[in-house]
């Protein structure tokens, strides 16, 4: 399995973020729990996870839409991971992954953050993505796209994961805190609803997409079979 040192050294070659600053935000996640600590010390000893990949990307993409000190940085991941559910239930049958499918319907963010990264790590996802080339519409052109998104905290905490294809075009599920879905509900459906003095107008996103969820998958993959 990828040690630690192994996935901040990637993590920071594939989204840009300074090295120095990939190490410190692991050693906050760390120090309370959200990585695991291995005999090895700092970096080395403990072998990471799918969900241990998930808390530093999303950690990573709290620090890119909000301006957290570091002494907060893991209590809002540990916020993004464990306190935003699914806000439409379970994912449909039609996404050909059976370990996003397997989760409940109040499952959290992190839990499908996890399933997905250990969905590339397993070849789950490129077997699916041969199954949507086949099911797409006679006359569609192959793709897909695939994105991992994080809103910035302002008004409230929500992430989504997004699976775009030329068999079923999008399908979103939206996460947020159980008492924020009458805020996210009550978005206006008619002009005259649109307040004159809009919150939080301007809104930051941080998005992974294929290529880098892609490139974290396959470090768990292979380090895996280095080690098995």
């Amino acid at each position: 399995m990828a040690k630690l040192s192994d996935l901040v050294l990637r993590s920071s070659e594939i989204t840009g973020v300074p090295l120095p600053t990939v190490r410190e935000i692991s050693r906050r996640l760390r120090e309370n729990h959200l990585i695991q600590t291995g005999v090895g010390g700092r970096y080395g000893g403990a072998d990471m996870t799918p969900e241990h990949a998930a808390g530093l990307l999303t950690a990573l993409m709290i620090v890119r839409t909000s301006a957290t000190s570091m002494r907060s940085v893991a209590r809002l991941t540990r916020s993004h991971l464990e306190d935003l559910k699914s806000y439409s239930g379970r994912w449909s049958r039609i996404l050909a992954l059976p370990q996003l499918r397997g989760l409940k319907s109040a499952h959290t963010f992190g839990d499908a953050f996890t399933a997905l990264l250990a969905s590339i790590a397993d070849g789950d996802l490129e077997r699916a993505i041969k199954k949507w080339a086949l099911d797409k519409p006679h006359g569609t052109g192959s793709f897909f796209e695939l994105t991992v998104k994080i809103d910035s905290p302002n008004p409230f905490l929500q992430a989504s994961i997004e699976f775009h294809t030329s068999a079923f075009d999008r399908l979103t599920m939206f996460y947020t805190r159980p008492r924020d879905k009458v805020t996210f509900e009550g978005l206006p459906r008619r002009w005259s609803d649109i307040s004159e003095e809009p919150r939080y107008d301007l809104r930051v996103s941080a998005t992974l997409q294929d290529p880098t969820l892609k490139s974290i998958g396959l470090l768990l993959r292979d380090s895996e079979v280095e080690h098995g």
